[in-house]
């Protein structure tokens, strides 16, 4: 931890981490909320090393379903204010043989509902002072993924988990419960507070900055989806020119005239990936003005740079105008082949009157 402090600023204090890593049913079906948290008591309560799991506040109001993307969508219930904490033990070798060392065995983990997505925050039960608070995070989702792996449940984790930054606290008689941006040079930020207790700076950081974690973490989500519909996209279109490309005139030809289920394949997952990006600057337009609710801290901002550059971003669009022409070749093919039918038609039918009037007038 105290790498990460400007050496005039290195005290004793505590470190605590930010992610989202939480959990959803496996089989992606939508379930309700009661079956929901019973469904991850039950899995959480096989793990022998968890200890004091309370859940509070789980019959709350009922939010909306996050969309998670997994190997399929993952629709996850969301209530509003809800908790679930625990205590976790992770040996020194156990934490070696998944490749971490966070500083400490006895971990302590709650999982906040905050209003727009699940957040978690990762601290010391022993508040050691050499305690690696971010290495904790992703120590903590590389266990509880092997342990669930057989399970009935999922765990999902959004990026970046650890959040990029560290946050100390230090004991003090008259805190002032303010953020302190003591970084120094790029790469991971480091930001010390005063608390009275561990409890009290915990209770204080998640009321303050919950809001601002869970909008970050919601964006980093959409964002998540926005990317995995462009790869679509592109891969789609890949193949596509591709299909296009080889072959005889007859099948390109031919490729053409069947790509209207493409053609609305892609245009579907743009128009996805549009309203995704829209929420996505919709959201980022109402909190960084000066209105007094938005949800983003003034110490935080500068995590969300990379977001507010992504939802600018129009680089997918190109896959789109590749679309848009293979779909005016298809279209031109039917304007054309329409043209010539109806010549033909309107030949057949002059030749067939002709003949017509020709026999009649012999007779």
């Amino acid at each position: 931890m105290n790498d990460l402090l400007p050496k005039p600023i290195e005290k004793i204090g505590f470190s605590l981490g930010v992610g989202s890593i939480f959990f959803a049913p496996k089989n992606g079906e939508i379930i309700d909320k009661k079956d929901y948290f019973e469904s991850i008591k039950k899995e959480l309560l096989k793990i022998e090393n968890i200890s004091k799991l309370k859940f509070s506040r789980t019959d709350g109001q009922f939010g909306c379903y996050i969309e998670y993307q997994h190997d399929e969508d993952i629709h996850v219930p969301h209530i509003y204010d809800a908790e679930i904490s625990f205590n976790l033990f992770v040996s020194r070798e156990k934490q070696k043989e998944l490749g971490f060392w966070c500083g400490d065995e006895n971990i302590s983990f709650i999982l906040s509902n905050h209003y727009y997505h699940p957040v978690c925050y990762v601290f010391s039960q022993e508040r050691k002072n050499e305690f690696d608070a971010s290495t904790s995070v992703a120590m903590v989702r590389q266990y509880l993924r092997e342990k669930l792996e057989d399970s009935d449940i999922l765990l999902c984790c959004v990026g970046p988990s650890p959040f990029h930054a560290e946050f100390i606290f230090f004991e003090t008689e008259e805190p002032k419960n303010e953020l302190q941006d003591v970084s120094e040079g790029f790469g991971y930020k480091a930001y010390i507070s005063e608390t009275k207790s561990l409890d009290e700076a915990i209770l204080y950081f998640s009321e303050k900055y919950g809001s601002t974690f869970s909008l970050f973490y919601h964006l980093h989500n959409l964002r998540s989806k926005c990317l995995n519909l462009q790869a679509a996209i592109v891969n789609d279109t890949q193949e596509k020119i591709e299909e296009i490309s080889s072959g005889s005139k007859f099948s390109k030809t031919k490729n053409i005239v069947s790509s209207e289920s493409f053609v609305d394949h892609i245009n579907m997952s743009s128009l996805r990936d549009i309203m995704a990006r829209s929420e996505m600057i919709s959201l980022i337009d109402e909190n960084f003005n000066e209105s007094q609710n938005k949800d983003i801290n003034d110490e935080l901002e500068f995590h969300f740079r990379d977001l507010v550059r992504f939802s600018k971003d129009a680089s997918h669009m190109a896959a789109m105008d590749i679309v848009r022409n293979i779909e005016t070749r298809r279209q031109s093919f039917f304007q054309n082949f329409s043209v010539l039918v109806a010549g033909l038609m309107g030949g057949i039918l002059g030749a067939i009157l002709g003949s017509t009037l020709t026999i009649m007038l012999s007779k």
